[in-house]
């Protein structure tokens, strides 16, 4: 945007030495080794209360070991997210497996696929099936709210494919 400006009023951009800066993220370790299990949360206040228990020593989260969790926040972070090898300390760089875990509504899922299908080359990221079974479980038989007038429903079968709702109650 800023290079139109400099355009018009006779200046070389490179003159002026930027460089661009990846978007930071925020994550927590629970260790530090390699090929780290890592898990994107889309909620700050599940982010929150994951790293509460890692910080007290559990890093069981629903019968998964979780090395890493980072705060996705929403769209707004898949551009930090390309840039995530520029972004974390190397212990991080290769992860053996990536979760994902948001709301299980429309912009949930969507926010889902859309960072599955703009980092399938950085690594191969699945959701995180407890978690998802575990919040179905507690919906059955409540009232829950209906989908918000105008709200995206394009979503593709990447989700629900994935989706496991183990038959426990």
């Amino acid at each position: 945007r800023g290079k139109t400006i400099i355009k018009n009023v006779g200046l070389d951009i490179e003159n002026f030495k930027f460089y661009t800066t990846p978007e930071p993220f925020v994550f927590y370790s629970f260790s530090k080794h390699n090929k780290q299990r890592v898990l994107i949360i889309e909620n700050k206040d599940t982010w929150y209360s994951i790293r509460k228990l890692m910080l007290n020593g559990c890093n069981n989260i629903l019968g998964t070991a979780i090395d890493t969790i980072i705060y996705a926040s929403g769209k707004g972070r898949f551009k930090g997210l390309l840039e995530y090898n520029l972004m974390v300390e190397e212990y991080l760089k290769y992860p053996r497996e990536v979760l994902y875990w948001g709301d299980i509504d429309f912009e949930g899922i969507l926010i889902y696929e859309g960072l599955k299908e703009k980092f399938k080359d950085i690594f191969d990221m699945h959701i995180f099936n407890s978690a998802y079974s575990m919040m179905i479980r507690k919906a059955i038989n409540k009232n829950l709210p209906l989908t918000k007038p105008g709200q995206n429903k394009d979503i593709k079968d990447l989700f629900l494919n994935e989706l496991n709702v183990e038959d426990k109650q």
